[in-house]
């Protein structure tokens, strides 16, 4: 069997098509990353400045200049054209002030002048918004968040999730002090920010008794208590710093290697296509039979080296993507870094590295390769035709999105396969956003379909006529 399995994967090893996959791949990524690059570095004041000059030029021409809806097209283009005059940075605190905190004051003079108020409303207006924007000639971000704590100290609660809240933000501003993030369009700030939203979202719903609920609404309370939570451990431990980027190529390892791509789908389906067809139409099928083997031996040695060929494969390509994209952003070494996970099996966030859990999510994704493989292996198997059984096996792979719009119209398409080969969905207890596809129900269905193609690829290559071949 091992002698077997080695000379099929030798065949393998010396096909064209696996070189020339992974030459396309590298080419690729290096456009990718080539023209992400570019548009990173494109500046985008000059677009914006044109696109709402243009805007407010047609609703003038159309008699608009009045309404709100021009009011807000000049003070977006007031917003960039000032940003551009001060030559401010993107994603600068400065830009971040000019972008949040100047808006009112500019669209609210611009509204003024459009409706043709009061002459004292729109000089008291204008006195407001040149005091706001006198602030760029000295401006300090810190000074903003102190003001963003004193007016959270002065807010009035009346219940006690407002309480919470308002202390939540607070804490979050000090925070920012103390470890120098600044209100700014970065991922820290944005993580930030965004950390306040669903905090404010998951208070409404964190004493919900889990039971009682739809389950659109535990799954939604599930999400924001795995965001807060881990947000809360890194603020608590001081793991959240001006640098911390949810988006690294450690975190890119980890859903590569957890979600086997289409190019990866593509090898496993090309590779068990092919593999016992193209011995049948070269007629070399017989060369095998002649030789002490059984017919077992030999049809299991073809399977085994397939799955070994994928797993391999699917390893090689996501370690080159994730190199090059690593090398072209400058954060390659954050895949030996830690993240925090939230573990819903312990109720409690872990420390984990990224390399550890990108081999935990490969793992729970084997499932889907192997019956991919599998499958079209006995496609191929039954009906020696390559074309039909990569037409099939391609089809497999897509029919998960078109499974999943069916779904709650057909409940019997839960049982899929494709629906639940891929068991990276379930890592550290979390639950499946669809209600009919849980943990123990793939993996039974997983088993079952495993040992039902195997059997077929057995009886079926057992009784083939090789005679005629």
């Amino acid at each position: 069997m091992i002698k077997l399995t080695k000379n099929e994967l030798y065949k393998i090893f010396h096909k064209k098509l696996l070189y020339v996959v992974l030459v396309i791949t590298i080419v690729f990524s290096l456009l990718f990353c080539i023209l992400d690059k570019l548009s990173d570095n494109y500046d985008s004041y000059d677009q914006n400045i044109n696109n709402y000059k243009n805007s407010m030029n047609v609703l003038e021409t159309s008699g608009l200049k009045n309404t709100s809806e021009y009011a807000d097209n000049k003070t977006l283009y007031d917003l960039y054209t000032l940003l551009k005059e001060k030559n401010i940075e993107v994603s600068s605190p400065e830009q971040y002030y000019v972008q949040n905190n100047l808006y009112s004051y500019i669209y609210q003079y611009n509204i003024l002048v459009n409706q043709n108020e009061n002459q004292t409303l729109i000089d008291k207006a204008k006195d407001e918004m040149e005091k706001a924007i006198k602030r760029l000639d000295s401006f300090d971000w810190k000074e903003i968040v102190k003001e963003d704590i004193n007016e959270q100290k002065e807010i009035e609660c009346f219940d006690q999730k407002c309480e919470d809240l308002r202390k939540e933000t607070i804490k979050i501003d000090e925070y920012r002090l103390s470890h120098n993030i600044p209100f700014a369009g970065v991922f820290a700030s944005s993580y930030l920010q965004q950390y306040l939203r669903d905090y404010s979202e998951y208070l409404n719903i964190k004493d919900n008794k889990e039971e009682l609920l739809e389950y659109n609404d535990l799954y939604e309370k599930k999400q924001l208590e795995k965001k807060v939570s881990e947000i809360q451990y890194m603020i608590d431990h001081e793991l959240y710093t001006n640098e911390y980027k949810k988006t690294n190529s450690g975190n890119d390892l980890v859903v590569a290697f957890s979600n086997p791509n289409f190019m990866i789908a593509m090898i496993v389906v090309v590779l068990s296509a092919t593999i016992v067809a193209e011995e049948f139409n070269k007629g070399t099928i017989k060369q095998l039979l002649v030789k002490p083997y059984s017919r077992n031996k030999i049809i299991i040695s073809k399977m085994l080296a397939v799955l070994i060929t994928s797993v391999l494969f699917a390893f090689t390509f996501n370690i080159i993507t994730i190199v090059i994209e690593g090398l072209f952003e400058g954060d390659l070494n954050t895949i030996f870094m830690k993240e925090v996970i939230y573990n819903f099996n312990t109720k409690n966030c872990i420390e984990i590295s990224y390399i550890k859990e990108s081999l935990i999510g490969f793992i729970y994704s084997l499932p889907m390769i192997i019956l991919l493989g599998i499958f079209v292996f006995a496609l191929s198997t039954i009906v020696t035709n390559a074309p039909f059984a990569l037409g099939m096996g391609f089809g497999a792979y897509l029919s998960e999105s078109v499974f999943q719009l069916l779904i709650n119209r057909i409940k019997l398409i839960s049982f899929s396969p494709t629906l639940n080969y891929n068991l990276s969905t379930y890592m550290f207890g979390q639950i499946n956003s669809i209600k009919e596809l849980y943990f123990s129900k793939a993996i039974i269905i997983d088993i079952i379909s495993f040992i039902i193609l195997f059997i077929v690829i057995l009886i079926v290559f057992n009784k083939k006529d090789i005679k005629n071949q």
